[in-house]
């Protein structure tokens, strides 16, 4: 019996377990993310150094002052609103801003990975841009909040990309650099910079996805760490005034080794980077003619003022069986008319949004089929594999169609 009782446990942990790794490869998590939407400076941020409530705020894209294009597509759905501003009047600035979230990253394990991230946007003048603006993870000391012990990856003089690691001193122990030009960037354009730790050892430096060329680095001083911006001018510049944006500063984790998100800033990159580092893969459905949505916003009042069901499309754009799911319905006449019948809403759960919403529907396996009716009520919720049977998932959809 007592043999029999460990052999069952034994089954389930295998269970859980491959389970788990199923959920896993496909997906990152948001462990903390601040879209700044509510318009008000975050509770969970502090400022500190030179940075105060004047100099580094709120800021809303619509205003008069916005620079020209910030909110170009697809900016209206990656940044929405409100967004953080950095404003530096002259001399030398520190402006630093902190989230009081922390990961570990002894959590990662020997392969998972953490990503450190923020949207900044570069304008055309750089003139204007403020001397360095980064995104930092950063070591705090409460008895020291002055001491410097964080890793950081930026913009230096509007020209170039640099990494840098400080622990305890005002000089870096590790700075590297890159110019703009050896990666491809456009300007003006949003670009998402990204720290990535590896494993217990590994650091890699992203820009949209793509590491730059002084990745990887190996560095495993630094482990609880907070994600932050910081911005600073310097009175040896011929124009020490200058403003930044930044938007999305976030942690997204995962305890498995698997491929970075795909950039949401493709629009950004030179045509040349496009065809070099963006995954292959088409949009979903493009042959079928489906009018596949991507804000969630939209979705919902097509929803709301069609009183159709909305059909939320949960996917990972490198998962085997999204791809499978793509070729199916691409090729198949009937499964299209089926789903022209819902609103639909395609949400990559590697991205910020879709990854919160994910979790929001309780999405832990990618892809999801999720009918959500116009009274908010999830009618059904199909995950298919590449084992899956069509014609049953397709059976409960259509049943989900009715009132």
């Amino acid at each position: 019996m007592i043999k029999d009782v460990f052999r069952w446990v034994f089954v389930l942990y295998i269970l859980l377990f491959f389970s788990i790794a199923g959920i896993s490869q496909a997906q990152f998590q948001v462990y903390t993310w601040e879209d700044f939407e509510k318009g008000l400076f975050p509770e969970n941020l502090k400022r500190s150094h030179d940075a105060r409530e004047k100099n580094v705020n709120i800021f809303d894209y619509t205003a008069l002052s916005a620079l020209p294009g910030i909110l170009e597509i697809p900016a209206k759905t990656e940044c929405g609103r409100f967004g953080l501003k950095f404003e530096t009047t002259g001399g030398d600035e520190f402006l630093k801003v902190v989230s009081n979230v922390t990961l570990d990253r002894k959590s990662l394990g020997a392969s998972g990975k953490s990503l450190y991230q923020a949207d900044i946007y570069l304008p055309q003048d750089t003139a204007s841009f403020p001397y360095t603006v980064a995104i930092l993870a950063e070591l705090s000391d409460p008895a020291n909040p002055e001491i410097y012990s964080f890793y950081r990856l930026g913009v230096v003089k509007g020209e170039r990309v640099f990494f840098s690691y400080t622990h305890k001193t005002y000089e870096p122990i590790i700075y590297l650099q890159t110019f703009f030009t050896d990666l491809k960037l456009k300007i003006p354009g949003w670009h998402r910079f990204q720290i990535i730790f590896e494993g217990q050892e590994n650091i890699i430096c992203a820009i949209d996805g793509r590491p730059t060329p002084f990745s990887p680095i190996k560095e495993s001083t630094l482990d609880k760490l907070h994600a932050g911006i910081m911005c600073s001018s310097s009175s040896e510049m011929a124009s020490p005034k200058g403003s930044c944006y930044v938007d999305n500063l976030s942690i997204q984790w995962t305890a498995e080794n698997i491929a970075l998100p795909d950039s949401p800033w493709t629009y950004s990159m030179a045509p040349e980077a496009k065809t070099e580092f963006i995954n292959p893969l088409s949009p979903i459905m493009v042959q079928s003619n489906l009018n596949w949505l991507s804000s969630p916003e939209v979705a919902w009042q097509e929803s709301v003022t069609k009183k159709q069901p909305l059909l939320a499309l949960f996917y990972a754009p490198r998962v085997k069986a999204y791809q499978n799911l793509e070729q199916l319905i691409n090729g198949n006449t009937s499964a299209q008319n089926l789903l022209k019948q819902f609103i639909l809403l395609r949400i990559d759960v590697n991205q910020l949004r879709g990854g919160t919403l994910a979790q929001q529907f309780g999405v832990n396996k990618v892809p999801c089929l999720t009918v959500i009716a116009p009274d908010q009520n999830v009618k059904t919720k199909e995950f298919y594999r590449t084992e899956s049977d069509w014609t049953a998932i397709a059976q409960n959809l259509q049943k989900a169609l009715a009132p």
